[in-house]
């Protein structure tokens, strides 16, 4: 099998460089790229399987959040991690916002952690990759969940979730009509996750977008006001 490709783009060098070590020490192959030109320039001939990015490269003080869009519209599945310094909620709702997989905080999370975050992801894309029998799925009315590929549909169309949307989804599915408080939906995202509250808020709306992309009349997610959110489609 070959090596799984994790691109690294990070403008402090020996930042940079630890990381690659860490991650070539378990078998990745590792690219290192500085900005955000040079990234788009390289993914534009072939997309890596996994990417981590800071934030501000250079100076360009956003250059991460829009590496992270560009790559979500080339392609939606695509894992991607922010590992920043960036600990403010403003800065991880952004990140929220653009669709990472995870948000990571230099200095709070580990490289060790990292690496583990990294493993998980590409597990996960590539239990959906081999997933053919879907022997766990869930039907509940139009959504349909497979657990073990991370993956959901509506009306048999995949909905495109990132996994931190699957995570969420999936908890509130398990007792439709129960409400789920915001802290309930950021125990679903693991105990690595460090999230603003209202991050939680951003990707209830993205999961919602999602579905309606496919089913314009579709709202299977109620609010409590000031409480949390519910699942009102039942089989």
């Amino acid at each position: 099998m070959m090596p799984k490709k994790i691109a690294i783009i990070e403008d402090e060098d020996a930042l940079a460089r630890g990381y690659k070590d860490a991650l070539e020490r378990v078998g990745y192959l590792v690219s290192i790229y500085p900005d955000l030109k040079t990234a788009q320039h390289s993914f534009e001939a072939s997309l890596p399987d996994l990417a981590i990015i800071d934030i501000q490269l250079g100076n360009d003080k956003e250059g991460g959040y829009k590496l992270c869009g560009w790559l979500r519209r080339k392609s939606p599945s695509l894992p991607i991690i922010f590992y920043t310094g960036l600990d403010s909620e403003i800065h991880q709702l952004a990140g929220a916002q653009h669709d990472a997989d995870e948000y990571l905080i230099k200095g709070q999370v580990s490289i060790k952690l990292l690496r583990a975050r990294v493993d998980t992801l590409l597990r996960l894309v590539e239990a959906r990759k081999n997933q053919s029998a879907q022997a766990n799925a869930i039907n509940l009315g139009p959504l349909g969940l497979a657990s073990d590929c991370y993956s959901a549909t509506w009306n048999g169309q995949d909905i495109g979730l990132t996994v931190s949307e699957f995570l969420i989804l999936q908890c509130l599915i398990k007792n439709p009509g129960r409400v789920y408080t915001r802290d309930n939906l950021t125990n679903a995202l693991g105990v690595t996750k460090r999230i603003a509250p209202d991050s939680i808020n951003t990707y209830i709306r993205r999961i919602r977008e999602k579905i309606c992309q496919i089913d314009p009349g579709a709202d299977p997610i109620t609010s409590k006001r000031s409480i949390g959110y519910f699942w009102a489609v039942e089989n």
